[in-house]
């Protein structure tokens, strides 16, 4: 992996002029470095009544292998994944596998291993998650997928720093970040 296309990937993406051109430079880059999908996904808030483990985020940008987010939605595997239940607790970026070893004596172990073997069979076989995290908590989360590829500790800060800033540049060509950046004041009684 380049080290010098993150660090210039980050004053890239400043400069480009609207959305589009954010998702070409990330997937330019992303698969420049051998990752061959991805997702930016923007998690939304969750009534703690009204929980729905399905709808725990919106896709910003992405590519995934044919038919696997209809496989994905299909066998409900939103409500065991352990990359999706990890990254509930999780403060820095984490590969697949340390999802899977936290999770080793779930109640949903096997469904979790049948869930990582149709991903395998659909060009899955390793990744990393990157959080992004706001002053409620997750935000949203940058996904890497594909073959195994072993990242160095500076490769993986400097993809959370891109995954960072592709998020926030989206929010802003979008009109969508002041929403996240309101103060709220306190109410006098």
């Amino acid at each position: 992996m380049n080290i010098n296309s993150l660090i210039q990937l980050l004053v890239i993406l400043e400069e480009c002029s609207n959305p589009e051109a954010v998702v070409t430079e990330l997937e330019q880059i992303l698969h420049g470095c051998g990752f061959e999908y991805y997702g930016l996904l923007r998690h939304l808030p969750q009534n703690p009544v009204q929980q729905n483990p399905e709808s725990w985020a919106a896709a910003l940008a992405g590519r995934w292998p044919e038919h696997w987010p209809r496989i994905y939605a299909a066998k409900k595997y939103a409500l065991i994944d352990p990359m999706v239940r990890y990254l509930g607790h999780a403060q820095r970026p984490f590969r697949w596998r340390e999802a899977m070893a936290a999770f080793h004596k779930d109640a949903h172990q096997r469904r979790m291993e049948q869930m990582m073997v149709d991903a395998f069979g659909h060009g899955l076989e390793d990744g990393y998650i990157f959080p992004i995290h706001g002053r409620n908590g997750t935000l949203a989360s940058l996904s890497l997928a594909g073959k195994p590829i072993e990242l160095s500790p500076v490769e993986i800060a400097l993809l959370e720093a891109v995954a960072r800033k592709a998020f926030w540049r989206l929010l802003d060509l979008k009109g969508e970040a002041p929403a996240l950046e309101t103060v709220c004041r306190p109410t006098r009684r």
